[in-house]
């Protein structure tokens, strides 16, 4: 019989919090150390094995791992978000805070055949008043925010109901700092792009003019960006 458990496994490194649906969506959370520790429950030991795999393929040096009772020896729930019991979000750096621990954006455009698209965005960073997200130069994405070069962000937290809510126009980001910067803070960019296709690799900043937050089922909050 499977039975699930709770387990922190531990990390050389800081990792972004978005990485979490990689590790079968356990949290993450960046130490003063340095170390990233990843908790939460996992379905059987099929499923620690697949997230060891992972770590091992990323080359991220593996620490520990240790199986817990629920709790972690610093307290915190396994499993739980440090922002899990966030009751208002209302400033950009809660709004920053938020996007950097949710797992995935669903980005939603306009077609270049009129009708309206949506789908998710797992790498995407925030740089002072933008926020730049990665796509391969062939997709139908690319085309479609050439044709029409405004986009939605939307980011979701099932447990409270938190949303964020972002739009503005969009561009392809040309400079090579940036984009050298963007893909040293996501490394699963360069997992995912195989050997001679950095061609393939295209950049987009999204320049927010409309920053919608909130938490529960009541009216938007509109942020001040």
């Amino acid at each position: 019989m499977h039975t699930s458990a709770c387990y922190e496994i531990r990390i050389e490194g800081h990792i972004q919090s978005s990485w979490s649906s990689w590790f079968e969506g356990l949290s993450l959370h960046p130490e003063e150390n340095g170390d990233t520790v990843l908790c939460g429950t996992l379905a059987d030991q099929a499923a620690l094995h697949g997230v060891l795999m992972r770590i091992r393929d990323l080359g991220l040096p593996l620490v520990s791992v240790r199986r817990v009772e629920g709790r972690s020896s610093g307290g915190r729930r396994v499993g739980q978000s440090p922002h899990s019991r966030r009751e208002l979000m209302e400033t950009r750096d809660q709004v920053v805070a938020f996007i950097d621990e949710v797992k995935f954006a669903y980005l939603a455009t306009l077609g270049t055949d009129g009708v309206p698209r949506a789908r998710p965005l797992a790498a995407h960073t925030v740089y002072g008043d933008a926020v730049y997200f990665f796509t391969f130069r062939p997709t139908r994405k690319v085309a479609e925010l050439t044709a029409h070069p405004q986009a939605e962000l939307v980011w979701c937290r099932l447990q409270d109901q938190a949303q964020v809510r972002m739009r503005g126009p969009v561009a392809l980001e040309q400079d090579a700092e940036v984009q050298a910067r963007f893909k040293a803070d996501n490394p699963m960019v360069a997992q995912m792009l195989p050997p001679g296709a950095e061609h393939l690799f295209a950049l987009f900043r999204l320049t927010p003019k409309v920053v919608e937050a909130v938490v529960g089922l009541k009216p938007y909050t509109q942020v001040v960006w």
